[in-house]
């Protein structure tokens, strides 16, 4: 129990340093004549979950290295670099299928419907695609580290591999919700505004309002898991979460939330495209990885 004793120190720390420097963070965007002009406008409660992040980061290497985990092979990249990049490309395009397939249903269904108010011109269309690839490979490439790499790895010496993706998948799930729709005006922001907009993420957080979008980040990262355990390592973690993103961003940009439809309980307040539907999609997914990846471990083994 003493990575887990360990994690939980790091969590306490994390919320406690990042919630003080989210105060620091907001001086300097704002103040500072070094800070570019439009991040002036970044109201407050978006720069806490990125002080978060940075604390988290940066905290995570004494976290590993108290523990041992210093190697490659801890952070999930246990291959050589050309094999990690095919592992990536892989997982990219299983990410873009699962999620590309579930955007489909879903305008099928009347859920989502094109959206006839954005500019649908082939070249902008190209920009979404490019900035939303960046975006994943970017967001993935982090994610996928600490989560499928550190965080798998300090669970595995408390866990057995069961236990160790359900750990894993629900921090995951749950870090997606530290973020708040209360707004503190500009004036108003002091060293504890960082500890208001927590409590106030952490109230969102149990509202059963979410409880649909929380199951579906919690399923994603069963499947992430899954991917981890049965690869050995992240490189098709990263692809395939790099694919999801890029496929809700465009998703999102050609297609608009229908409030209309009768169905529209299948998808959550998170992004309008997650929820019971993407509950039902991921579990499928599970199966079926999971019963692809025991019939390849028996043809391996013949």
């Amino acid at each position: 129990m003493k990575a887990l004793g360990y994690f939980f120190c790091y969590v306490a720390v994390t919320i406690v340093i990042g919630a003080l420097l989210s105060y620091a963070l907001f001086l300097v965007i704002h103040d500072s004549p070094l800070a570019p002009s439009v991040l002036s406008q970044v109201p407050f409660h978006k720069v806490v979950p990125r002080a978060f992040m940075l604390v988290a980061l940066l905290g995570l290497w004494p976290l590993l290295k108290s523990l041992g985990l210093t190697t490659r092979r801890d952070l999930g990249f246990d291959l050589p670099s050309r094999a990690l990049l095919v592992a990536i490309g892989h997982g990219m395009i299983v990410g873009i299928m699962i999620l590309a397939s579930l955007a489909i249903v879903l305008v099928i269904l009347g859920v989502r419907e094109l959206d006839a108010t954005g500019d649908l011109f082939p070249f902008n269309l190209v920009g979404v695609v490019i900035k939303a690839l960046a975006a994943g490979i970017l967001i993935a490439l982090i994610e996928e580290t600490v989560f499928r790499g550190a965080f798998y790895s300090v669970a595995s010496k408390a866990f057995k591999v069961t236990g160790t993706i359900v750990f894993t998948a629900l921090l995951y799930a749950a870090v997606h919700f530290i973020r708040s729709g209360t707004e503190i005006p500009f004036g108003d922001v002091s060293w504890q505004s960082g500890f208001t907009v927590l409590a106030y993420s952490l109230q969102t957080f149990w509202s059963l309002a979410f409880l649909d979008s929380f199951l579906a980040l919690f399923s994603a990262g069963i499947f992430l898991g899954l991917v981890r355990f049965s690869t050995g390592h992240i490189g098709q973690c990263i692809g395939i979460h790099a694919g999801w993103v890029l496929s809700i961003k465009v998703t999102k940009y050609l297609t608009a939330k229908n409030d209309a439809s009768d169905l529209d309980f299948l998808v959550g307040y998170y992004d309008g495209i997650i929820g019971y539907l993407a509950v039902a999609w991921l579990i499928i997914a599970c199966l079926l990885y999971y019963l692809f990846s025991r019939r390849r471990e028996a043809v391996a083994s013949l």
